[in-house]
């Protein structure tokens, strides 16, 4: 029964985005608490096929969804075909953003990570810096992005438009604590790297392997994590605070819901994670 609990809660999660589900993908976002046993593929594809026995869960075209939400197959399909043009503009923005050195990480985040955008969906780059460069590197980016691609501003939101709506720099890849929920667990589990250095992506899973409370299923790399010699970054960070004061003082007539502070930035003007919670709720309790 509690396995046929998990993944009647991992498909109305899923339900929020029109995503259904094949096996393997319901087996890899199993909403479970991991003090529960592990639990194989197969004995995943029997209880799921009770589901199915049950009219809970209809399955068409190989993927699974709550019964009654049919149209969902083709939507995952045809923005899975407007997810390609998409992945391929982001991965070319991301190849020149490879000329500054102080990037360890390019990622894809949102819809497109799960190829799930709609068609005037923009595309959510995550940026990850070295210790005490965030805003140092930021206006780099903020100039390269916008010579090489339309660049999504508060004034300006085209269709495939570049967002620069998250950053980070390593000392600051964990998720604080207030933040940590399902919503959050799974933005960070889904994060699509364009390319890393130094296997900055696995640190930041690593960092943030609270995430199998809520996902037991997600795999995380086993990462030692070396301790910062902050006399390297002396120099750095007395710049890096200047910078963002400055930009902290010229974003300031603009600002709404960003959180931003010397190692992290989050440009993010809707609280999603709340409305998807509260959706996620209510459908659990149809459940």
């Amino acid at each position: 029964m509690a396995l046929r609990a998990s993944i009647l809660k991992t498909l109305a999660y899923a339900d929020i985005f029109d995503y259904p589900l094949t096996a393997s993908e319901i087996h890899h976002w199993l909403i479970r608490s991991n003090q529960f046993p592990v639990v194989s593929i197969q004995q995943l594809q029997v209880a799921l096929q009770q589901t199915v026995n049950c009219k809970l869960v209809t399955v068409n075209s190989g993927f699974y969804f709550l019964t009654g939400r049919q149209k969902i197959v083709s939507l995952r399909q045809a923005r899975s075909r407007w997810s390609q043009e998409k992945l391929k503009l982001a991965r070319r923005v991301g190849d020149w953003l490879k000329f500054i050195p102080t990037i360890k990480l390019v990622a894809v985040t949102g819809a497109l990570a799960m190829s799930n955008p709609a068609i005037t969906d923009d595309i959510d780059l995550m940026i990850v810096t070295s210790p005490h460069t965030l805003w140092l590197t930021r206006p780099l980016v903020v100039l390269l992005v916008s010579l090489i691609a339309k660049r999504r501003t508060p004034a300006k939101n085209y269709s495939n438009a570049i967002c620069l709506n998250l950053w980070l720099d390593t000392t600051a890849l964990a998720v604080s604590k207030p933040q940590r929920n399902l919503y959050t667990a799974h933005e960070v589990a889904q994060v699509k790297p364009l390319w890393d250095r130094h296997h900055t992506h696995a640190h930041f899973l690593s960092a943030n392997s609270w995430i199998n409370n809520y996902l037991p299923n997600i795999p995380i790399p086993k990462i030692k994590i070396s301790q910062l010699d902050a006399r390297r970054y002396t120099l750095a960070a007395i710049f890096n605070r200047l910078a963002f004061r400055l930009q902290l003082w010229y974003m300031r007539p603009r600002r709404t819901r960003e959180r931003v502070s010397l190692h992290a930035a989050f440009f993010h003007p809707r609280d999603t994670g709340r409305l998807v919670m509260r959706q996620y709720r209510h459908r659990d309790s149809n459940y």
